[in-house]
């Protein structure tokens, strides 16, 4: 997508943020003489922002299917500078959404133009990078945390880099953040136990399966990588099915239980064997989930007998190689 083609899909997009701001600016206008001025602009930023909930999947799937298709840095500019966020930095730095949605669209920009180069740059430690250079303050501290915590499961050597990172950060709810989330995901940390029912009803607990060694799947109904790796996943149990120290759960985070239950018997996401478990429609809101910073499916946890965390950022099974280095992973694990 190139020229006008492109100024036409940014357009499409601001008019559909239009039109459902518009809808929403109704809302906030009738409370708006109770509201602050600034807290009353956050509110509007953070409403328009969630209107762009689809820029950021229709962008990296148009531009995997063609990487001229689509040019990046026209509809960045496009939605950069639109007016609705034209407001102050002081704003921003406290909208979650304006973070959300700002790196997002870095990950995106640098995972698509890292692809097809002669050698291959990381595209997290490339967008961290930009984010240092380009914003400053609460606002480059807040960027940075959010990236470096949603790139833990997309590239295992970003856990390292987070501690020393947020000994750079001077925001303490960024730095604070930041460390939660690797003292979470770091090899050698206590599991976090969880409640979990099955679909029989009965509740599951981290300490039913004390001497277990777990592989645990977070996936949800309709996830097309979840349905990828089935196949492999059931290659992998087949490959440990006589050895009864390790167990396959499978935690389904759709919001909706009739979902999960459909998901079950479509035999697209799981096999016999597996023990399956259910968030109780908390979805990635659930704090097994949330303590994980699982945002995403599919995700593997691999718990040890001993209760401790071997890895929470495991090959996901995509390819043959993954699904070999999986293997080895478990059997190191036992």
């Amino acid at each position: 997508m190139q020229g006008r083609d492109t100024l036409t899909f940014s357009q499409n997009l601001l008019a559909l943020a239009d039109h459902k701001f518009e809808k929403g600016g109704l809302v906030l206008q009738a409370y708006a003489p109770t509201i602050e001025k600034n807290f009353l602009k956050l509110l509007e930023l953070n409403f328009y922002l969630r209107s762009y909930s689809i820029f950021y999947s229709v962008w990296k799937r148009d531009g995997r299917a063609d990487k001229d298709k689509l040019d990046p840095v026209r509809v960045m500019n496009t939605l950069v500078y639109d007016k609705r966020l034209d407001v102050e930095q002081k704003i921003w730095e406290v909208s979650d959404k304006y973070i959300e949605y700002r790196v997002f669209l870095l990950m995106g920009y640098f995972e698509l133009t890292s692809k097809g180069t002669a050698i291959r740059t990381n595209p997290y430690r490339k967008a961290f990078d930009f984010i240092q250079t380009t914003y400053d303050g609460m606002l480059k501290d807040r960027m940075g945390s959010y990236l470096l915590i949603k790139s833990i499961q997309r590239d295992p050597g970003i856990l390292p880099i987070l501690p020393i990172a947020a000994e750079t950060m001077t925001d303490s709810l960024a730095k604070q953040t930041l460390m939660s989330a690797y003292h979470a995901v770091r090899p050698g940390k206590k599991a976090l136990n969880f409640d979990l029912e099955d679909e029989n009803g009965k509740t599951h607990r981290l300490d039913d399966y004390k001497g277990k060694n777990l592989v645990i799947k977070f996936w949800f109904t309709g996830c097309t990588g979840c349905a990828q790796i089935k196949n492999s996943m059931s290659v992998i149990q087949q490959k440990f099915k006589d050895d009864k120290s390790i167990v396959f759960l499978n935690v389904n985070m759709s919001t909706q239980k009739t979902h999960w239950i459909e998901g079950l018997k479509s035999g697209k996401y799981t096999s016999s064997g597996e023990v399956n478990l259910y968030t109780g429609g908390l979805g990635i809101r659930h704090p097994l989930v949330k303590y994980y910073q699982f945002a995403s499916a599919p995700q593997l946890l691999l718990i040890n007998r001993r209760g401790i965390v071997y890895s929470a950022n495991p090959p996901i099974p995509f390819t043959e190689q993954k699904t070999v280095e999986l293997i080895n992973m478990i059997k190191e694990m036992r």
